[in-house]
C-alpha cells in the first residue's frame, strides 16, 4: 500500500494485538451472514484471563466488566478463541440458518 497516496484513506484499528490498516475501499469485513459456525461463550466456566481476547484475529472480542463481549456481525467463527481458551469456557455451535 503507497501511504502517500491521498485518494486511499485508510485509518488503523486494533486487531487483536496487531494495529492494522483498514482501508474505506476494502471495507470493514462484515461476515456475519456467511458464517458457519459461532462461538458462545460459557459465563460459569469462563475465569477472565483475556486470551480470547488476544488471540482473536479480528479483534471482535472485548470484555467489560468482566463480561465477554463477541461482536458476531464481524465474527468469521474461525475457532481460534474457542481453541486457545484454558477453561474451555468458549464452544463453537452451528450457526443458526434464517428460514
Amino acid at each position: 500500500m503507497n501511504e502517500n497516496n491521498e485518494s486511499l484513506k485508510a485509518r488503523k484499528i486494533r486487531v487483536s494485538i496487531y494495529l492494522t490498516p483498514i482501508t474505506d475501499e476494502i471495507g470493514t469485513g462484515k461476515t456475519g451472514a456467511w458464517r458457519n459456525m459461532r462461538p458462545v461463550w460459557n459465563t460459569e466456566l469462563c475465569k477472565p484471563c483475556d486470551a480470547c481476547i488476544k488471540f482473536c484475529p479480528d479483534g471482535v472480542i472485548s470484555m467489560k466488566d468482566k463480561k465477554i463481549y463477541i461482536d458476531y456481525i464481524y465474527c468469521k467463527g474461525c475457532g481460534i478463541c474457542s481453541h486457545e481458551c484454558p477453561r474451555n469456557a468458549i464452544e463453537m455451535i452451528e450457526e443458526p440458518k434464517e428460514d
